[in-house]
């Protein structure tokens, strides 16, 4: 039973009939339309994918990186997603309001 299972999960593994469990990803693109969309806010964009088929979820949601509202000022690094800097650039200093000079 042992060498069934084994073999069963090694066929499951290679990429025919289009399985290649854990081997094999498909890119997709969505197009997401956020009305209105909340600029004042920090957000981020998780999608899941599901089968059509099986209605099976995937395990894990794609995330997108936090969207920014507005430009990092001139010489920072690293910004809110409002423009106010976090981080300056190498030889760079905060300043008033969180600009970097």
């Amino acid at each position: 039973e042992a060498q069934q299972i084994q073999d069963v999960f090694e066929k499951l593994l290679q990429d025919e009939g289009g399985v290649a469990m854990y081997k094999q990803t498909f890119p997709y693109l969505a197009n997401i339309q956020i009305c209105p969309f909340p600029w004042n806010e920090e957000v981020a964009i998780y999608a899941i994918a599901e089968n059509q088929k099986t209605g099976a979820l995937s395990p894990r949601p794609a995330v997108s990186n936090v969207l920014h509202s507005r430009q990092c000022p001139a010489n920072c690094e690293i910004c809110s997603h409002l423009g106010q800097c976090q981080k300056c650039k190498e030889g760079y200093r905060y300043e008033d309001e969180r600009t970097c000079e």
